[in-house]
């Protein structure tokens, strides 16, 4: 009767690879930028200042538009003491160090309260959801994330939060960026 030895040959196999696969399983990688989930970023000179990188954070909270409606129109009803505060967008710049998001080293931010339209961006309601767009004009130096290394490449991503008038947030992250920054042709045309 060879079932036994079989059965036994195959247990010890199996708790051979439970071995291995219980002492790689507590490695851990590196955290790194998390994956496009909304957001698009876009990096170009900006026109008014070249010393400058101008930034548009843009995407869709994919819902019903009248729930976008009706996040906007709550949006700030936690202002009061003691609440979470106005709802509105909040962007985040990040460079990619190896920490994850949200240990990574963030080099622009900014709060953005309410349902705004203005030459700079908005927070709207529109037949996809809620839809965000907020540039910023940046120094190209805070793109020079690597601490000044020359020859060494940078990454960046854009973050970008929504807080309802609850407190509660749904985020979004953009896809990474990769470039010489320091370099002077870096984004001459659209970097995406």
């Amino acid at each position: 009767m060879r079932t036994p030895k079989t059965i036994a040959a195959l247990m010890g196999g199996a708790a051979t690879i439970a071995a291995v696969v219980g002492m790689t399983a507590g490695l851990a990688p590196a955290a790194a930028a998390p994956a496009q989930s909304g957001a698009t970023l876009y990096v170009y000179e900006d026109p008014k200042n070249p010393s400058n990188y101008r930034v548009s954070i843009k995407g869709v909270f994919p819902m019903q538009q009248p729930d976008a409606v009706g996040f906007l129109v709550h949006v700030n009803d936690g202002n009061h003491p003691g609440g979470p505060g106005p709802g509105g967008m909040i962007y985040h710049l990040e460079a990619d160090d190896g920490n994850g998001w949200p240990n990574d080293q963030s080099f622009a931010n900014g709060f953005f309260p309410g349902a705004q339209v203005d030459a700079e961006g908005y927070l709207k309601a529109g037949p996809d959801g809620l839809e965000y767009l907020r540039e910023l004009s940046i120094p190209k130096g805070k793109f020079n994330e690597d601490d000044g290394a020359f020859n060494e490449e940078d990454e960046v991503y854009a973050v970008a939060e929504f807080r309802d008038g609850d407190g509660g947030h749904r985020t979004h992250f953009s896809q990474k960026i990769v470039r010489y920054f320091e370099a002077p042709e870096a984004c001459k045309g659209v970097c995406t």
